[in-house]
């Protein structure tokens, strides 16, 4: 399984910038995107349904 902690470690970047870039949050120059954005392709990532299920509990439902 391919994680973002990975994926920084071949970009040299930190897992920030990935997150930033995966979830299109923050600044990023656009160079760096791409490279993330290609290496993440090319490893095939794909988003932890654990992790995700994990962080749609923590948000509160707004009325």
């Amino acid at each position: 399984m391919v994680t973002m902690k990975k994926i920084a470690e071949l970009c040299h970047v930190s897992r920030g910038t990935v997150d930033r870039v995966m979830h299109g949050r923050g600044r990023v120059n656009a160079d760096t995107a791409a490279n993330i954005r290609r290496v993440a392709k090319e490893l095939g990532y794909e988003p932890n349904p654990a992790a995700k299920a994990l962080a749609a509990r923590k948000k509160q439902p707004t009325v």
